[in-house]
């Protein structure tokens, strides 16, 4: 039970960190568009 939790630990911060990952490219993107914009 113990291995159970520690992968289930694991694939929640993994999913954390492809979720921030993504919002950073959508914020860098933005960012792009805005200069290539202006």
């Amino acid at each position: 039970v113990e291995n159970i939790t520690k992968y289930i630990q694991i694939c929640e911060a993994l999913t954390s960190k492809i979720q921030s990952a993504q919002q950073t490219q959508l914020h860098l993107a933005d960012a792009l568009t805005d200069a290539a914009i202006n």
